[in-house]
């Protein structure tokens, strides 16, 4: 997923010439979607489909918090901190990630007891 993302963020700044924030926001939703498909089906080993719509629906408010937070640090790294675009996205994709493995863990692909 962080692939994804950063891939695109690469083409849409630096091979399309996008400016920061737009560029961020495109990858931000592609990355949303290989995300959510790998965390349901690989990472949590969760094949049903039946609560497929709900998880959906939670993961979406989850990522809307991190496309926020995204904004924001990738803003600051990048416009504040002078840190290159690429390396910035590493480091907030994945301080996002860390923290967000356990929501999904305990309340969106909880497996019934």
């Amino acid at each position: 997923a962080l692939t994804a993302d950063v891939g695109i963020l690469y083409l849409c700044k630096g091979i399309f010439g996008m400016a920061l924030i737009p560029a961020v926001a495109i990858s931000f939703v592609g990355g949303f979607f290989v995300s959510f498909l790998l965390q349901k089906f690989w990472t949590f080993e969760d094949v049903s489909v039946d609560r497929v719509h709900a998880q959906a629906s939670l993961y979406f408010i989850v990522a809307a918090v991190n496309f926020f937070l995204n904004i924001i640090l990738m803003y600051f790294l990048v416009e504040v901190m002078h840190l290159w675009y690429i390396l910035a996205k590493i480091l907030v994709s994945g301080s996002i990630a860390f923290g967000t493995f356990f929501i999904y863990k305990i309340f969106i692909f909880k497996r019934p007891q």
